[in-house]
């Protein structure tokens, strides 16, 4: 069965994800638990997503797009975002 994760490795992508609504972001972050936002969350900022994906070369996280907040737990295991809640 195909999943509709996708990571994210572009700011293309990124900028075209968060500019539309439908679906979440999941943020890995090295020892921390990923966390799922929504698409318009104050915290996705394009400099952060440029200094973890594109500058450090996601050794320390990932970002990935996922439809519901059910595949982002069961694939991801991600929390949600404490300031978006989603």
């Amino acid at each position: 069965m195909a999943t509709a994760l996708r990571e994210v490795t572009t700011i293309r992508q990124f900028r075209r994800l968060t500019s539309r609504s439908g679906g979440l972001i999941v943020i890995t972050d090295g020892p921390y638990p990923p966390r799922v936002h929504t698409t318009d969350c104050s915290w996705l900022r394009e400099r952060y997503f440029e200094m973890k994906v594109i500058r450090n070369r996601c050794r320390n996280g990932r970002y990935f797009w996922v439809p519901n907040k059910r595949l982002a737990r069961s694939q991801l295991d991600a929390e949600p975002c404490e300031k978006c809640r989603p």
